[in-house]
């Protein structure tokens, strides 16, 4: 992986970034590196970025006259900006300068490995760190989406200055436009890097309230959002993934005027969906993976098929234990690691910790596809911006419908507003 880089404990090491950053970097690392200081742009930053408590002081980058030193730098949303920054003062990429992601690998003489996509890498990654024989080869990074556009560039910059170094690179073959198959195409990537592909283009399957097809987002929060503004929405307990599409069957019982409590006794009903419709909707899902994965290297729609009483999705675009723990287990096979034993409680724990909202399984849908002893007194994790709230399914629906009963009378409202204005 070394690119001039040198042999990382021998050199004097400088952080530049953010304070948070750098005190996480300081904790990691104090005792395994020689760290000379903190470079920063403004003289007001000298204190806040001075930790007294590791002996470590910080000076203004146009003070500093290093030489031999490596600058690591310690700040993911900004590493663009610090890289021109640090290229135009006649910093040497790799030889001067790299990313703190690079560390672990350089230190501790491990291979790179580098998740790139939609959330269930950022799951993958996060059970390959726990993964003790995974974890002892390589250093695991992960990236969100790739974009080319604001705000992503400077996210960019680091992710190339990572694949010229990495090892292996598993990235997300996705349907989804913010996406990108190999955003990190082969000349981007380090000569023998082995490259990746994870099957990712969402499961509506025990979703059938969702239509897969509508725009990202609903009516219903975009209107609220527009009339209210960001900061009346975290008043209102309101989520920011919960309802980017719209539940087509609080909707429906909505317009038809049915009142709220007895909507949501419907939708409690387990036999207001039909099982057969269920069954279909599942199927085409399924038949839509499959079409979607003939290229990728790891392939989920055979596990989801001969899996589906696992209820493997939390929502449209994020999953359960598992999926994760399949994909993990095919690339240690890939990778020709030894077979993975993980805890399964502990995964789960882990999965939990670090996915947003649920979406219901209506008891209709649960009974149709033999989901009762999955979700059997099962909880629902609701994040808002309050923090996170678990939830049976008759309060998570209720938490569901009320708001789009709420935004509807309040769409009302204003349109009735505008037209005593226009009168």
């Amino acid at each position: 992986m070394n690119k001039t880089i040198g042999d990382i404990k021998e050199r004097g090491i400088v952080l530049y970034g953010n304070v948070d950053e750098n005190r996480e970097f300081l904790h990691s690392y104090n005792q395994k590196l020689n760290i000379k200081g903190i470079m920063v742009d403004d003289r007001n930053d000298i204190e806040m970025q001075s930790f007294s408590e590791w002996n470590t002081q910080a000076f203004l980058f146009k003070e500093m006259q290093l030489t031999e030193e490596l600058i690591v730098i310690c700040d993911k949303a900004n590493f663009g900006q610090l890289q021109n920054r640090l290229e135009h003062a006649g910093k040497c990429e790799y030889r001067d300068y790299i990313s703190a992601e690079c560390v672990e690998a350089l230190l501790f003489e491990k291979k790179l490995l580098v998740c790139m996509g939609t959330h269930l890498l950022k799951q993958v990654a996060l059970l390959l760190r726990n993964c003790k024989k995974i974890a002892e080869e390589y250093s695991v990074v992960y990236f969100a989406e790739s974009d080319i556009k604001a705000p992503y560039r400077n996210r960019m910059q680091e992710q190339r200055h990572l694949g010229r170094l990495c090892d292996v690179y598993v990235y997300s073959d996705c349907e989804k436009k913010r996406y990108s198959s190999k955003k990190l195409e082969r000349e981007a990537l380090k000569q023998d890097c082995k490259m990746i592909s994870v099957a990712d283009y969402g499961f509506g399957g025990y979703f059938p309230q969702y239509e897969r097809n509508r725009d990202a987002v609903s009516r219903y929060m975009l209107g609220v959002f527009v009339e209210l503004g960001d900061f009346e929405l975290k008043s209102m307990d309101y989520e920011t993934n919960a309802f980017h599409k719209t539940d087509r069957e609080i909707e429906k019982l909505c317009l038809q005027g049915i009142e709220l409590e007895e909507a949501i006794k419907k939708l409690l009903d387990v036999q207001y969906f039909k099982a057969e419709d269920v069954a279909d909707h599942f199927a085409e899902e399924v038949r839509r993976f499959k079409e979607l994965e003939v290229h990728a290297d790891i392939k989920l729609g055979a596990f989801i098929e001969q899996h589906q009483k696992e209820c493997l999705c939390r929502n449209l675009n994020e999953w359960n234990e598992p999926i994760i723990s399949y994909v993990v287990e095919q690339l240690a096979r890939i990778l020709e690691i030894p077979p993975v034993q993980m805890n399964t409680e502990e995964c789960r724990l882990l999965i939990e910790e670090e996915s947003g909202t649920e979406l219901p399984v209506y008891p209709g849908v649960e009974k149709a596809l033999g989901l009762q002893e999955r979700l059997k007194d099962k909880k629902y994790k609701i994040t808002t911006y309050a923090g996170s709230k678990y939830l049976d399914i008759e309060e998570c629906i209720r938490y569901h419908a009320s708001y789009l009963y709420r935004a509807w009378d309040f769409m009302k409202f204003t349109k009735m507003n505008e037209k005593l204005r226009d009168n």
